[in-house]
């Protein structure tokens, strides 16, 4: 007799879990330790602006962010992603804790699925009882950054393929699941899902969240 298909909840990190961007901190983390230059961090800001609004690509913005690591060590990345766990603690969302707990109570294999960085985010998932983190993986080559991530990048189509990888493996029906998001850029992972549900949504995830007819959260 086959195992019964468990249901998945699938929560995105910043806005959704974090009221910051993580990006935004660990930047501001490798000004503070005269890693990258001030210049750098403006550029990073106009970026992470243009993709909150819909108006650049979000594998642009990890590109560009990416190549400023090439070279840093591993042991001193870790000092870095402690840090920004500390301030990450701050911002986190009390309507997100509560709904984690709640799927967590009802059984549901719970995930964070994020176009963010493993590394960061693993402090964090460990912080909220969550086992499962689904993110960017960065590149090591002898104990540094290659200024490369692992293939295919969890942004977009790419978040749908790790998420429905996660699926198979944990025995998840996806028609049953939720992901919970705040990006327009997140929409075929939404599309993916029985329970589609936008958190503080950019403009256009609006739209087509009232729509469609999913259900908005809003937590800030």
């Amino acid at each position: 007799m086959s195992n019964p298909k468990k249901i998945g909840a699938f929560f995105d990190l910043d806005y959704v879990i974090v009221g910051k961007d993580l990006y935004r901190l660990i930047g501001e983390e490798l000004i503070r330790k005269n890693m990258v230059s001030k210049f750098r961090l403006i550029l990073w800001y106009f970026w992470l602006i243009k993709y909150r609004f819909n108006l650049l690509k979000a594998e642009d913005v990890l590109k560009n962010n990416i190549e400023d690591m090439e070279g840093i060590d591993l042991e001193k990345f870790d000092e870095i992603a402690q840090s920004v766990y500390e301030r990450a603690l701050k911002h986190i969302l009390p309507t997100a804790v509560k709904l984690i707990e709640e799927h967590k109570k009802s059984g549901h294999e719970v995930a964070i699925l994020s176009a963010n960085f493993k590394k960061l985010i693993e402090p964090i998932a460990k912080f909220l009882g969550i086992e499962n983190v689904i993110a960017i993986e960065l590149e090591v080559r002898d104990g540094k950054f290659t200024g490369k991530v692992v293939e295919p990048i969890c942004i977009g189509k790419g978040k749908t393929f790790w998420m429905r990888k996660f699926a198979r493996e944990k025995n998840i029906d996806l028609t049953e699941s939720f992901f919970y998001t705040d990006s327009f850029y997140d929409f075929d992972t939404l599309l993916s899902v029985g329970n589609p549900v936008a958190v503080n949504p950019d403009p256009r995830l609006k739209r087509f969240a009232k729509h469609l007819g999913w259900k908005i959260i809003y937590t800030k």
